[in-house]
């Protein structure tokens, strides 16, 4: 296919990157790429073409959930080490899976350790979100119980209205 793609003899191209595509059950993502770009100079191929490419990005792509744990894992081991890594690692994995709970909470916690009162209550707030308003676990309750007390504090500096 590559061979005939340098003669530009697309239409030959096509097929024997389509042979070898099926060959690999569409689960190449090199040859879904040069299927898809070859296909796009091939009139009437032009859907298809645009099609094994998308296929192939999504193929290209790390897995998700494994990217998750793997900066999961190394922010929890930064947190008591170098809590500024630790929120590096835990921000990386933030952009796998935004709103996972234990994730949220740990962002906070890092935030608390390092004396950021406005990113602690942040993430704490979205990690209460995420969790529910009708959660009675422990960690949730003291949680709530620290954003009352900073949004006690704030209202005390005339930061915030009244709180609730």
């Amino acid at each position: 296919g590559m061979a005939y793609n340098q003669r530009n003899m697309r239409q030959e191209a096509w097929e024997c990157l389509n042979k070898a595509n099926n060959m690999l059950q569409s689960n190449n993502p090199v040859v879904l790429a040069r299927l898809g770009i070859t296909a796009l100079d091939i009139p009437d191929y032009e859907e298809d073409g645009l099609e094994n490419i998308r296929k192939a990005i999504e193929l290209m792509q790390p897995d998700k959930e494994m990217m998750f744990t793997i900066y999961f894992s190394l922010g929890d081991y930064y947190v008591t080490r170098d809590v500024k890594k630790g929120i590096e690692y835990f921000h990386m994995a933030e952009s796998y899976k935004p709103n996972d709970a234990n994730m949220l909470y740990q962002i906070g916690y890092c935030y608390f350790m390092a004396g950021n009162e406005d990113k602690e209550y942040q993430y704490w707030s979205r990690y209460l979100e995420s969790m529910g308003e009708d959660s009675d676990d422990i960690v949730v309750s003291s949680v709530k119980n620290v954003l009352k007390k900073i949004r006690e504090k704030r209202f005390m500096e005339g930061k915030e209205e009244k709180p609730q």
